[in-house]
């Protein structure tokens, strides 16, 4: 199925539609190291998940918050090139847009905003939130759960091993761009169902027309 049939798209944030500060960037490294290792040992575990019993608690602490605006001064984060186009070609193609990120909760909200991304955004989630992270596929169950929509229109969207990983655990499909932390071959080797060097190039490839299948004669 191409790209553009997909009617839920879901992103992940860091390294996906944006850009982080470096201590973010070290943090995700060396913790998704970590993950990657221990995931290829226990996959059985994020194979079945309930989500009846989760509760999303997407209250911003007042402190933390104050904390993150301060970092976010210094940390530069911003979108990645063809992000906001991309977002706004996917509304304008009525299609459902969503985020889900392991990003703290206070961080994940203020650098969305500062980045003016909620106006083509239906639904924001962070992993915090929820007290399970990727490659748990929680999050992504919770999200097509709460819009109805079937699995196979449904991608996830990220920069990582682990992305790809959360993605076959929910049963939808895997969409992998490699301008974020893990590098072309990894990404590869995880066999996503789409994957793009860029971002940008991800955006360009939604904006062109599906090519038609030949007719032999």
């Amino acid at each position: 199925m191409p790209l553009q049939e997909n009617e839920l798209f879901i992103f992940d944030w860091d390294g996906t539609l944006a850009t982080s500060g470096t201590l973010i960037r070290i943090s995700k490294m060396l913790k998704a190291r970590y993950r990657l290792n221990y995931i290829m040992k226990h996959k059985e575990e994020y194979k079945v998940r309930s989500i009846a019993d989760l509760q999303i608690k997407e209250e911003e602490s007042r402190l933390v918050s104050k904390v993150y605006q301060l970092y976010a001064r210094f940390s530069n984060a911003k979108l990645k090139p063809g992000s906001e186009e991309m977002l706004k070609l996917l509304k304008r193609k009525g299609k459902r847009v969503c985020i889900f990120s392991d990003s703290n909760t206070s961080r994940l909200l203020s650098e969305t905003r500062r980045t003016n991304v909620l106006r083509y955004v239906d639904f924001i989630l962070s992993a915090d939130s929820i007290g399970r992270y990727k490659p748990d596929p929680s999050g992504i169950l919770l999200i097509v759960d709460k819009y109805r929509t079937k699995k196979t229109k449904t991608v996830y969207i990220g920069d990582m091993a682990s992305d790809i990983y959360a993605s076959r655990f929910a049963g939808v499909k895997a969409c992998a761009v490699a301008d974020g932390l893990d590098p072309m071959g990894l990404l590869r080797e995880m066999k996503p169902d789409y994957i793009f060097e860029s971002t940008y190039s991800m955006f360009k490839a939604l904006g062109s027309k599906p090519k038609k299948a030949s007719r032999r004669k």
